[in-house]
């Protein structure tokens, strides 16, 4: 038996190995040093000839002992401190990084690369081998990562934290330059490559956990090193500008803290800004918990982040705008599948006019209104309900600021309108002259325009029918809403019951002015009922108004 010393992680030193002096070594001061070093303890060891030599232990001991003096001034050491690596799984970690950055020649990210790279000897094959298997400190710290999990551990492409290779390539700090950016405007043309990124992310992040397909951890690695390094350059730009809107969640005090959320808000101005198609997956509950992640046990502890005790949806950075889950509960699993977007307040506040907003096909055109209120002929009840919703519609900024009442009505602050009748009795002209008299477009749908055959479709149409009508400030007014609005006991299909259930969520959650047209009043479902501001009822004109629209319609003329 040998009585050689042994190494912190259990190997022996060559016998008669020479120790440089604690003294006399230094802390690494950059990772231009440490790698450095490291390439000289590799080449000694690839020069032994007959075993071990003196030269290579003596460095390999030196660099070690360098390595723990540095502590976390170097994010390379620190990481592998916090990971409580060995010296063994600290080399390994090294060698990949300097396999990545091309260091090495003819280096292979394998088992067999990261044996030839450490020179390692027969006996050491299956300690390091055991460095490199799922569950032990390298993977479970996330500092590599597998290109396919499946694959025996001896064939597996190894792939390292790509965020480490960043950090190691801007010495420690891993900021890249800011934008070239003059204005706001500037910057959020910008922001597509990071809304994509996190687009990307989000999806990969659901391959991860579902192991399928192969190298989805690798897309991970390398999803996060792109955003990593996309944010690093909003924050440094931001930094600069702490005036501008988006740097409130940029800014340095909540860089550690609220990451996760200032990436939401990054995300939901994709929307906006329609870098990504508002139906995406990415916008729902668990898309945007996904998107954020850097790994898939982040995921459910991200869902709490939509929930409405959080900072987000609290201080109205963002609002859920569709989705059929209840929205008031503790429970993050409500949230996988609703919609959320940016509110008007938080896009006031960045300084985005609809004007700056894409255009994009629409489903139904906004446009101006035609008809004003002048030019018809109402019945006294018909007229005294349209100057009762102009009023109050005038003075909501009253009833919700000034009385208080918006702390404490969450949803429904819009106004709703049934207007029913049978065809032809001027339902839509008169929602086109209300919409006039208020000052505001108008955007008109029918159910033909709403449905869809395919399940889902329909639900995905209704919202984005809502979502044009807020962000034009229109009027909307639904023809046939019945179609829609069918009672729910008379359904037979589970999909017509979610289309109803979005269609009243997103009545109650509009703000603006909604008109529901209807032939068949008796058909509405009952819910429907609490979520009318006013009723207006349409009857065929009697002799005196059509001699009035006569004279109004010869007049106009």
């Amino acid at each position: 038996m040998s009585d050689a010393p042994r190494q912190e992680d259990g190997r022996r030193r060559a016998p008669g190995a020479r120790s440089i002096p604690d003294q006399a070594l230094t802390a690494f001061g950059s990772h231009a040093e440490l790698l450095l070093d490291a390439w000289e303890m590799l080449n000694a060891r690839r020069d032994q000839s007959s075993g071990p030599s003196d030269h290579a232990a003596a460095l390999t001991a030196a660099w070690h002992r360098r390595f723990d003096l540095t502590g976390d001034e170097l994010v390379l050491c620190a990481r592998c401190q916090a990971a409580g690596l060995s010296e063994r799984e600290r080399e390994v970690a090294v060698v990949l990084v300097m396999g990545r950055l091309q260091l090495l020649e003819s280096f292979q990210q394998t088992c067999r690369g990261i044996l030839d790279a450490l020179s390692a000897q027969p006996r050491e094959v299956l300690p390091v081998l055991k460095c490199l298997k799922e569950g032990a400190p390298l993977q479970a710290s996330g500092l590599i990562s597998y290109d396919d999990p499946d694959e025996e551990l001896t064939e597996r492409q190894i792939v390292v934290d790509p965020t480490i290779v960043e950090y190691v390539l801007n010495d420690g700090t891993a900021e890249s330059d800011g934008m070239a950016v003059e204005t706001e405007r500037d910057l959020y043309v910008k922001l597509q490559p990071l809304c994509r990124a996190l687009a990307k992310r989000s999806r990969v992040v659901e391959w991860v956990a579902a192991g399928f397909p192969p190298g989805a951890s690798a897309d991970l690695f390398k999803a996060n090193r792109r955003i990593h390094r996309l944010a690093a350059r909003l924050r440094r730009t931001l930094a600069a500008r702490p005036r501008w809107g988006l740097a409130t969640w940029f800014s340095p005090a909540a860089a550690s803290t609220a990451r996760a959320p200032a990436l939401i808000v990054v995300a939901l101005l994709g929307k906006e800004l329609r870098y990504i198609e508002a139906d995406d997956v990415l916008f729902t509950g668990i898309g945007l918990a996904r998107a954020v992640a850097a790994d898939p046990a982040q995921v459910q502890g991200n869902l709490l982040l939509l929930s409405q005790r959080s900072s987000l949806v609290a201080n109205d950075v963002i609002k859920p705008c569709s989705g059929s889950a209840p929205l008031l509960t503790g429970d993050p699993g409500d949230l996988r599948d609703v919609e959320f977007e940016l509110t008007e307040k938080s896009l006031a506040r960045l300084g985005i006019d609809r004007a700056f907003r894409t255009t994009r096909r629409t489903l139904s055109p906004v446009r101006k209104p035609q008809v004003t209120l002048d030019r018809l002929a109402l019945s006294s009840e018909v007229e005294s309900a349209l100057r009762l919703i102009i009023a109050q519609f005038r003075h909501h900024d009253v009833m919700f600021r000034d009385w208080g009442l918006g702390g404490v009505v969450s949803y429904g602050r819009g106004m709703t309108l049934l207007f029913s009748g049978p065809p032809g009795v001027g339902k839509t002209a008169c929602a086109e002259a209300l919409a006039a008299e208020l000052g505001l477009p108008i955007l008109v749908a029918d159910y033909a325009q709403v449905e869809n055959c395919f399940v889902g479709e329909t639900e995905k149409n209704i919202s984005r029918i809502f979502r044009e009508a807020a962000s034009h400030r229109a009027v909307l007014f639904l023809d046939e809403a019945d179609a829609v609005l069918t009672t729910r006991d008379r359904a037979i299909r589970a999909w017509e019951v979610r289309a109803v259930n979005v269609l009243l969520q997103q009545i109650e959650r509009f703000e603006g002015v909604c008109v529901l047209a209807t032939n068949r009043k008796a058909a509405l479902d009952a819910a429907l009922a609490r979520r009318i501001s006013v009723k207006v009822r349409f009857e065929q004109p009697g002799p005196e108004q059509r001699l009035a629209v006569r004279q109004r319609a010869g007049q106009s003329g």
